[in-house]
């Protein structure tokens, strides 16, 4: 009996170990939630459009020369839902 327990305790043992790492590892976070009127720009958030207004004026420039600069992520700013993604350019 000692020593069948002997072989089969560590493989149950690693066996455990590799099942409860994967359940916690191996989850995928959760996509963010964010506002309809939400405006990701690099690597910041801005709860709507005149919070990146005022932080564009903060640093000299304007929302209508940021919207000239990159008509890519103005257009995402005026999708009715609340997708992040632009329709592709074709």
């Amino acid at each position: 009996m000692k020593v069948v327990l002997a072989l089969i305790g560590p493989a149950l043992l690693a066996g455990a170990l590799v099942l409860s790492t994967t359940s916690v590892v191996g989850k995928t976070p959760p996509e963010p939630h964010l506002a309809k009127s939400a405006v990701l720009w690099g690597d910041r958030y801005f709860e709507n459009k005149a919070s990146l207004t005022r932080w564009l004026r903060a640093r000299g420039a304007s929302y209508r020369l940021w919207a000239e600069r990159y008509p890519e992520a103005a257009a995402r700013q005026k999708l009715p839902s609340s997708g992040l993604q632009a329709p592709a350019a074709r």
